[in-house]
């Protein structure tokens, strides 16, 4: 996973701009500079960068677009790889080297995600059976350590582990990745955009309402984790006054 680089190595390429990464766009730098007001350095801005990606933009299963990440700053969900490359750019910004780091995982884990049904039918029909998650990773204390910002603690709170800036942290268990494929400087996604490039206009309406719908279906399932957390607290606090 994330490994470490040799002194003299060049890390230009993971400081600068890509296709869908602009550190520098006024909106991207204006939000990193928020993030790391008052913070002593790199790496307490990085875990700030971290917890604010993972739980502000929340996830959900829906093969969005690749946003540049100006625009994913505008969004209130977002799939892994909008999500990694604002964490990257905002990472950059600060002067932070970051990089994606992308696996295959089988479509079985996201399925789970989803209610059965219709939806769920659509869903596989859009997907290929193996999707390629992507994640992001931040070159710091000369190394390079995973931080994915993937799934919100709303959401999953078993899944959005936290993040100190000096331990990797993934989305999937070892076992749950069908093949890791690597890293890369800029964002990548091919069958996505071709995805998109080759729908109808049919296609495109379904894909708009499945849009509307896993958003819905998403915060219900974040609700139903605020009920079930609160309800346990109470049910704990009323334990521990009886007599």
């Amino acid at each position: 996973m994330a490994g470490t680089m040799a002194k003299g190595s060049s890390l230009d390429s993971y400081l600068k701009a890509s296709r869908f990464c602009n550190p520098e766009h006024p909106e991207v730098l204006r939000k990193a500079r928020q993030l790391a007001e008052g913070l002593k350095d790199k790496r307490e801005a990085a875990v700030q960068v971290f917890r604010w990606v993972r739980d502000s933009i929340r996830w959900y299963p829906f093969p969005q677009r690749l946003l540049p990440a100006q625009e994913v700053l505008k969004l209130t969900h977002a799939p892994c790889y909008n999500k990694a490359n604002l964490q990257v750019a905002l990472f950059r910004s600060l002067g932070i080297p970051a990089r994606y780091h992308y696996q295959k995982v089988d479509m079985e884990f996201y399925l789970r995600a989803l209610p059965r049904g219709e939806v769920r039918s659509l869903m596989a029909k859009v997907h290929p059976p193996v999707v390629i998650t992507v994640f992001a990773e931040a070159y710091l204390g000369g190394k390079w350590i995973s931080a994915s910002a993937t799934f919100d603690r709303a959401y999953s709170p078993e899944r959005a582990k936290d993040w100190d800036g000096k331990t990797s942290v993934t989305p999937f268990k070892p076992e749950e990745v069908v093949e890791d494929l690597g890293v890369s400087h800029e964002l990548k996604k091919p069958e996505m955009e071709e995805l998109w490039r080759k729908m109808d206009e049919e296609t495109f309406r379904l894909m708009r309402l499945l849009d509307e719908a896993l958003k819905l279906y998403t915060d219900l399932r974040r609700f139903t984790v605020e009920v079930e957390e609160r309800l346990g607290l109470l049910l704990r606090e009323a334990s521990s006054r009886r007599p």
